[in-house]
């Protein structure tokens, strides 16, 4: 049996055999799982790593122009639990996202980043949850379409007790 090579093509995973060409293999495709890779990420900061954040959940809407079908802004809304044992008081949480798009006049993928922030009240050993948007905008000229979640990463910048 020949193993096999995943190739990721949008939401798409392709799979086929090693040394057989693309068009003359049998593909499966299977939907991707996540389009939030990092959904599980723990980022911990501070004396001894006593505050982490965990991205619970991330989910992507964009818009698009009636009159070019390009995209005009994407928000990503982040919901994260921050955690801790030893501290509370007003958080201040970061968070950074990268999408990746597809340039219409090139065909080729590009990204951009993002970074947001906002303030918390973060108790000792508390599980509550958080959301985050963060906004891209896109200029016309940009001719961005079919954006994706690269990565997030979110952390806790400073406490003020």
């Amino acid at each position: 049996m020949l193993p096999i090579v995943p190739i990721k093509f949008g939401n798409h995973l392709f799979i086929k055999p090693c040394g057989g060409s693309m068009i003359k293999s049998i593909l499966l495709i299977l939907p991707l799982l996540s389009i939030t890779p990092l959904a599980a990420e723990t980022t911990c900061a501070g004396d001894d790593n006593q505050t982490c954040v965990v991205v619970k959940n991330t989910t992507l809407q964009c818009d698009t122009s009636s009159s070019t079908q390009y995209l005009t802004s994407c928000i990503a809304n982040i919901v994260y639990q921050p955690s801790t044992d030893l501290i509370a008081g007003n958080a201040a949480v970061g968070c950074e996202v990268e999408l990746n798009y597809l340039k219409s006049v090139m065909g080729i993928r590009d990204s951009v980043r993002q970074r947001d922030s906002q303030t918390i009240e973060l108790a000792a050993n508390s599980s509550d949850t958080f959301e985050m948007p963060v906004t891209f905008n896109f200029a016309t000229q940009t001719e961005a379409n079919n954006a994706e979640i690269k990565s997030v990463k979110c952390r806790v910048d400073a406490i003020q007790p």
